[in-house]
């Protein structure tokens, strides 16, 4: 087997772009995945930190040390900025799973990490790759409205929430699309994880410029 030249790689995006279709393949092809969002999942079922955060911000979503996810999306439903406060209060949690599970890499094996908001919380510099996927606003809103639970006021609030689009294609090394169908995508990751060549990103300079608005770090 050809050594891949890349061994940390982060898979990001804005909402419904195509960030775990992305993950699946290569997760077939037999690299090591890690989802942000199923790490969350998992860390609200047995981790005592994530639980905590959660009590301390909606105490009446934890039974015991059990968290009741569906009171928890009704707690966030009611005020859209508590998922920005739920986020904040889980990124720590989920960056010691995120750093556990690249320190088991072994030498020359590839590590995939899928993480939404990995501009939003400054983790880039832990990655030797960093892929955005992305596809046509027109189609990222009509993926998500198919998700349960999900209508056009929630859909543009998590737009709203994340760096815009334009922005994640300029700080990435790559730039994927989704829309043309699993197959073209699967061609375009073998092309961008088989070079060394990576795109411009912004400048240090003008990413401060834009300012916190902007970047949302």
């Amino acid at each position: 087997m050809t050594r891949r030249r890349v061994s940390h790689v982060a898979i990001t995006g804005t909402v419904a772009a195509g960030k775990s279709l992305t993950l699946q393949i290569l997760s077939s092809q037999g690299w090591r995945v890690f989802s942000a969002d199923t790490a969350v999942r998992d860390l609200l079922h047995r981790s005592a930190d994530a639980i905590s955060a959660v009590r301390t911000l909606a105490p009446a979503v934890v039974d015991g040390e059990r968290v009741d996810r569906r009171a928890l999306r009704k707690w966030i439903a009611a005020d859209p900025d508590r998922l920005a406060l739920l986020e904040r209060a889980l990124h720590p949690p989920l960056r010691i799973a995120m750093e556990d599970f690249l320190s088991q890499s072994r030498r020359g094996a590839g590590s995939v990490c899928e993480i939404p908001l990995l501009f939003e919380v400054d983790w880039a510099s832990l990655f030797d790759h960093i892929i955005v996927v992305d596809a046509h606003r027109v189609l990222r809103r009509a993926r998500a409205l198919r998700r349960p639970g999900v209508d056009a006021a929630l859909w543009s609030r998590l737009t709203q929430a994340q760096t815009p689009a334009f922005l994640k294609r300029r700080l990435a090394d790559r730039v994927l699309w989704s829309g043309l169908g699993p197959r073209a995508l699967r061609q375009a990751l073998r092309r961008a994880l088989r070079s060394r060549r990576r795109r411009p990103r912004l400048s240090p300079r003008y990413r401060h410029a834009l300012g916190d608005d902007m970047m949302r770090f």
